[in-house]
């Protein structure tokens, strides 16, 4: 599943200490090739359009591909030694994005878990489309992830550390992409 650098010790421990220094970490091409292309096929599945003017617009993704995949063993395994500890559970939540769609920052949004990750299913993306994801952390420089297929985000899931999307506009025509949203407990 994973490209095999990021299955290294070493490379686990230098992510492992990234992690404790700053809280996130982001790894592009995190999936080998043959995986990111099987996964991404199912990604943009079908889907249920959900908006809520204050809060957000986007499309619900059911994918039963993407949820063994981000949930079996091998991620939670994978995913507690970066974080230290034993995972018991992650819930997803399968988001696609096009024209017109967001995420906004809002008060109601709870933290949940220890860590929160985010995983990119796209095409060729243009940052003048809009799209990018914001984690925000108070009192800190807001951290801008660029939408870019196979691209993973990890984040501490504490109540000053907030997320959104910005509004995908016009000029992305046709063209979306899919988020990963994990919560891991």
């Amino acid at each position: 599943m994973f490209s095999e650098i990021y299955l290294l010790p070493d490379t686990k421990e230098q992510l492992c200490l990234a992690w404790q220094s700053e809280g996130y970490v982001q790894i592009d091409h995190l999936l080998s090739v043959d995986e990111y292309i099987r996964l991404a096929k199912s990604a943009w599945g079908k889907g249920k359009q959900v908006e809520r003017a204050d809060c957000y617009s986007y499309e619900l993704v059911t994918a039963p591909a993407l949820h063994k995949a981000f949930g079996e063993e091998l991620m939670k395994h994978w995913l507690g030694s970066i974080l230290g500890g034993k995972i018991r559970t992650i819930k997803l939540s399968l988001r696609h994005f096009g024209k017109g769609d967001y995420t906004l920052l809002h008060d109601a949004q709870k933290s949940e878990g220890v860590a929160r990750f985010f995983f990119i299913f796209s095409g060729t993306w243009d940052a003048s489309w809009g799209g990018t994801l914001h984690v925000r952390r108070e009192k800190a420089q807001t951290l801008e992830v660029g939408i870019k297929g196979n691209r993973f985000f990890l984040v501490r899931s504490r109540e000053e550390w907030r997320s959104f999307i910005q509004y995908v506009n016009h000029l992305a025509g046709k063209e979306t992409f899919v988020i990963v949203e994990g919560t891991v407990s």
